[in-house]
């Protein structure tokens, strides 16, 4: 079998070596009053198929009528000194050979193009399209990482999905070609041997969701935070922007007292807060006690009517309030309902602090089959995610489960009581318990029972007394304290 030199000038022409691709098996045949230049298909050493060309004409082509469809240049799978190098995946035998002879020998090409669209599952795994690839799955599957060389056009794009899903991502690696190129036999045509070299060896890994390299990463600033207005209560935990925040703690603890506090000190500030309120009656109990806390008066005190004037441009200009409709009580909000809200007021308000007060009080829509492990599970990932991409803390206020009734004075409860899932102790960044300690001394005790690593704070308990004519709190500096269940 013989090349004939029309046919290596040809091949010469397009960047490829004409003594590479006689060794190949190239050569020239006569059929049908034309000379065509076959190139052999070879499986374990024997000739399976051919692919026949008129080079005068690109739509004469044609195969040895039912041989198999197999990998171009098959047998470099079989190279184990090649084992340790990419397998280059290219479109048609010209691609290939002029990758051989830029250097590249771990290549193949597929044997039938590329398709007009991405396949489905059933074109995967049965259409006769990638039969090839089921051939050769063995040999397949133990190589380890895979350059997607095809065509730069629709069909190309559509192939390369496919065999990225065939491969799986996590082998497959990319090209970008340069200006005016949609294959290799272009790059050598309009630029060297050495910028096809250059670009098969600056391939890059396709993106595999959920795992990422470190440059990936951008660096992140220092967390914000707000102080309490307690320095030794600052010492385990502040409002920290970026965070989940879990509150828990007995009905009737003083918990609205407190958050009440906790709100004012921000909004005297200039810091925006919303709150989901479902439970307290905002008008008149929650617009009191905050104005209360604002202003550092006695909730049912009389007011100076300038500085309660003062105290509500405050409120109006640094809260926002989402609840259920105050008319409608079968529009209740779900966790994605109000996590919605809380990003429009993150763009129209600036808000900095979203208060959910309480958990039990939205509307908890389970999928059909999920369980309320699973659900509180999802709906914290969505809450987490929620504070990160909105730069913005999130507190939820979470009631324990009841304590058995006779069992005297209550333990502290901590994030494990919390009702429905051990979720809550688990993906918390900060855990808060807050438990009155003596109602003659209007002392509660404040206990940190998670910081998660690498954020501001610590774990530990304090006991600060709350002063009804003021509507706030300070560090009590009293007799010692039991310790935390």
């Amino acid at each position: 079998m013989e090349l004939k030199i029309p046919h290596k000038d040809w091949l010469d022409g397009r960047g490829i070596d004409p003594s590479l691709a006689e060794k190949f098996g190239l050569h020239t045949v006569l059929m049908h009053g034309k000379n065509w230049l076959a190139v052999p298909y070879v499986e374990h050493g024997r000739t399976v198929n051919h692919k026949y060309r008129v080079t005068s004409d690109k739509s004469a082509q044609m195969m040895d009528q039912g041989a198999p469809l197999t990998l171009l240049n098959h047998d470099c799978l079989l190279d184990d000194s090649l084992a340790s190098t990419p397998l280059i995946i290219v479109e048609g035998e010209w691609d290939l050979l002029v990758t051989m002879s830029a250097g590249k020998r771990r290549v193949v090409s597929v044997p039938n193009g590329a398709p007009k669209g991405t396949s489905d599952d059933q074109e995967l795994t049965e259409g006769a399209r990638y039969a090839w690839y089921w051939r050769h799955e063995a040999l397949l599957s133990q190589v380890k990482q895979v350059i997607l060389a095809v065509d730069n056009d629709e069909p190309g794009k559509a192939l390369a999905a496919d065999l990225c899903r065939l491969f799986g991502p996590e082998r497959c690696l990319f090209v970008e070609y340069p200006d005016l190129c949609k294959d290799p036999n272009d790059v050598v045509r309009l630029y060297s041997h050495q910028r096809l070299i250059e670009m098969l060896d600056a391939a890059k890994p396709y993106p595999v969701k959920g795992l990422y390299e470190v440059d990936d990463f951008p660096e992140q600033p220092a967390y914000t935070k707000y102080g309490t207005g307690i320095i030794e209560l600052d010492e385990l935990f502040q409002i920290v922007l970026r965070t989940f925040t879990v509150v828990t703690g007995y009905a009737g603890q003083g918990k609205t007292s407190f958050l009440m506090w906790i709100l004012a000190g921000l909004i005297k500030r200039g810091v925006h807060v919303t709150v989901a309120s479902f439970e307290t009656d905002i008008k008149p109990i929650f617009i009191r006690k905050l104005r209360a806390a604002i202003l550092g008066a006695g909730e049912y005190a009389q007011h100076d009517p300038e500085q309660l004037k003062w105290a509500d441009m405050m409120i109006r200009k640094h809260l926002a309030i989402i609840s259920h409709s105050p008319n409608d009580d079968d529009e209740a909000l779900g966790i994605e309902d109000v996590l919605d809200l809380g990003r429009a007021s993150v763009v129209r308000n600036g808000t900095r602090l979203l208060l959910i007060d309480p958990w039990n009080e939205i509307d908890h829509k389970r999928g059909r089959d999920e369980s309320e492990t699973d659900y509180t599970g999802r709906a914290i990932r969505m809450i987490k995610r929620f504070a990160k991409q909105n730069d913005v803390a999130v507190w939820v206020i979470a009631h324990p489960s009841k304590p058995a009734p006779g069992f005297g004075k209550a333990k502290l409860p901590g994030l494990y009581d919390i009702s429905g899932s051990a979720n809550w102790a688990n993906k918390a960044d900060y855990g808060l318990v807050f438990q009155i300690k003596s109602r003659d001394y209007w002392t509660s005790t404040i206990a940190c029972t998670k910081v998660r690593m690498g954020l501001p704070g610590r774990m530990g308990q304090i006991v600060v007394q709350f002063d009804p004519r003021k509507s706030s709190y300070s560090f009590y500096h009293g007799d010692d304290f039991e310790d935390a269940a």
